[in-house]
């Protein structure tokens, strides 16, 4: 076997590779294994943690560590079959891991967990407590407990854990936060506990984190002042404080005052350059701006820190097509869709983009693609609509518009894009009989037809429709 070192540097290139290459017909050494299989379930890739910790604990039976991992991996993949999940195989590994290791902090999690999983909530609790018992700092234990009394509805108990958490924790999560502050809100202690937090801070004005607490309790629960306070004060504490630096771009950028939002995510990105994200809300916030040349540059190293990160490629295509450049911007969208191919919104913008490219029939056998994936997807039943009519192909139009209506039969704007055709058509009767279905769906969306077909603001027999449909609905 390769001698490495060095590994427990965690070399995250090596570990790839060695995942990359994993054979179950090798040996490897229990210490490779188990960070491989780590590596895979905090990438929250449990079939091949599966995969890999299989071959683990036939090679090691023994190994307490590896016994739990592949039990733990085992109840994350049942976790998907939802009412069918079978939790018996993994608490055996879990449980045989607890006995040749009792005392072991995680062990005893993992097994909490289990018992959980398995609907012993009393016994899972009472070993997640033995955990405690064994390792006071294991913040898993007051996450899950927390989030048992959560669900149980027993909201004290729940903030009593968060609150221990965030203590013990190195970083202040907003997700704690936000649930600790729902918890908070639901007991009806939200104010009595800010006032707390700040009677502390008064004994200890330099508390960073206890700063950074208040802040995101505010935010959370939509006091963006209060919050931009308390973020500043924890900025002015420590002016490298990347997190803060992030809260505040994003309280600004909900207020659209991005300029104000690119300041603090330039200082964020300057203190961490691997912060893919914060490149990506740079680039967000100059495309709100109009300044697509930025927004490029911005998502193109977004795309260098994180090649998969599929909005960051969506974005360069919204900036090859603001210059024009369609066939960038239908290389950038096909790269989106590939990493994301659920995304409806990512294969209609590949398809509009091949139809102003002028490869039309490209297009058009994207569009049906996209129908077939996304039944669902009125957009893509409406601008494949709207390409079939620009090309003359009316009845075509129609006939699509009439197969989007068997699939989306609630929805308006169909209805209202099929009467307009057929208005233009001078088929006067059957756009009657779509638009009247139109306004009985939603009536507000009828103005719909005017933006499709202007000069129907001015057609007589229409506006008499409209008007006749509101008097009778207000009788």
């Amino acid at each position: 076997m390769e001698n490495r070192g060095d590994f427990f540097e965690y070399d995250e290139e090596y570990i790839r590779k060695r995942i990359a290459k994993f054979n179950a017909n090798d040996i490897y050494d229990p210490d490779l294994l188990e960070n491989m299989a780590d590596f895979c379930m905090n990438e929250e890739d449990y079939d091949k943690a599966a995969e890999i910790l299989a071959v683990a604990v036939r090679l090691y039976p023994y190994h307490a560590g590896l016994l739990a991992n592949y039990g733990f991996a085992l109840l994350q993949q049942e976790k998907e079959n939802m009412f069918d999940a079978d939790y018996k195989k993994g608490y055996r590994y879990i449980y045989k891991a607890y006995q040749l290791q009792p005392n072991d902090a995680e062990i005893l999690h993992k097994l909490g967990y289990a018992y959980i999983l398995c609907g012993d909530s009393k016994t899972g609790i009472d070993f997640l407590h033995q955990s405690i018992k064994q390792d006071k700092e294991y913040i898993e234990n007051y996450l899950l407990l927390a989030l048992i009394y959560k669900d149980d509805l027993k909201y004290h108990k729940a903030i009593e854990y968060l609150e221990q958490l965030i203590e013990i924790s190195e970083d202040v999560s907003s997700d704690y936060v936000s649930m600790l502050a729902e918890c908070l809100k639901r007991t009806k202690q939200f104010k009595k506990r800010l006032k707390t937090y700040k009677a502390e801070l008064q004994q200890n004005p330099y508390n960073i984190k206890k700063w950074y607490l208040l802040a995101l309790l505010y935010d959370t629960s939509g006091y963006y002042l209060d919050a931009l306070y308390a973020y500043n004060f924890v900025i002015t504490l420590n002016e490298k404080h990347t997190e803060a630096h992030i809260s505040i771009a994003n309280i600004y950028i909900r207020l659209e005052a991005y300029n104000k939002a690119i300041e603090h995510l330039k200082t964020a990105f300057e203190t961490d350059k691997t912060h893919y994200e914060v490149s990506y809300s740079l680039a967000e916030c100059y495309t709100y701006m109009g300044a697509y040349q930025k927004a490029r540059e911005s998502y193109l190293e977004t795309t260098k820190l994180k090649p998969d990160y599929h909005e960051a490629w969506f974005g360069l295509g919204v900036c090859a097509e603001f210059y024009q450049n369609y066939d960038m911007a239908v290389v950038y969208f096909q790269k989106a869709f590939a990493i994301q191919p659920h995304d409806s919104d990512y294969m209609l913008a590949l398809a509009n983009t091949k139809y102003r490219a002028g490869y039309i029939k490209d297009a058009y056998q994207t569009y049906k693609e996209g129908i077939k994936k996304f039944p669902e997807s009125v957009s893509m039943w409406l601008d494949f609509s709207a390409c079939l009519y620009e090309q003359k192909e009316f009845e075509e139009a129609v006939n699509t518009l009439k197969k989007a209506i068997q699939e989306n039969d609630d929805e308006a704007s169909l209805y209202y894009r099929l009467a307009a055709y057929l208005y233009s058509m001078i088929q006067p009767q059957e756009a009657n009989k779509y638009f009247l279905l139109g306004l009985e769906n939603d009536f507000d969306k009828h103005t719909e037809v005017f933006e499709v077909f202007p000069q129907l603001r001015f057609y007589a027999p229409l506006l008499q429709l409209i008007q006749n449909f509101e008097n009778k609905n207000t009788e």
